[in-house]
């Protein structure tokens, strides 16, 4: 464990290229969207995490919430997005810089409308060791 800031920003910058170019997003986005984003977009945030044992080295588990967020008055958008997203992350590696991706999968599923926008999507586990 013990990854701390570092990893977190390693991790961000791994789920931002991953992200990147999905079909129907204007844009990926760590946390929040910025301001006056265009419809529809994909934010990736940090729920949790936590040391664990990896069975071969100490490492972490990190849960991200990540959400295609479209303000349609239906959520097919986000959900075709979403879908994509699923693709991209459950059961498949991320490149994360000085660590090593153990495993990547969806332990989560959501759909909600906040009052503005749909938000569609997954939690994540991002199971890491140090390289």
């Amino acid at each position: 464990g013990g990854g701390g800031v570092g990893q977190v920003n390693a991790v961000a910058a791994a789920l931002a290229t991953k992200l990147a170019g999905l079909a129907g997003s204007t844009g990926v986005y760590n946390t929040l969207a910025k301001p006056g984003a265009a419809f529809p977009y994909v934010v990736f945030a940090l729920s949790s995490g936590a040391s664990e044992d990896t069975n071969t080295k100490d490492g972490d588990r990190l849960l991200y919430d990540v959400k295609a967020i479209d303000n349609a008055l239906s959520p097919k958008a986000a959900g075709d997005i979403a879908a994509l997203v699923d693709a991209a992350l459950h059961l498949q590696s991320l490149s994360i810089t000085g660590w090593t991706c153990v495993q990547v999968r969806r332990v989560a599923r959501f759909t909600y409308f906040d009052g503005e926008a749909w938000h569609v999507g997954g939690t994540y586990e991002v199971l890491t060791e140090k390289s």
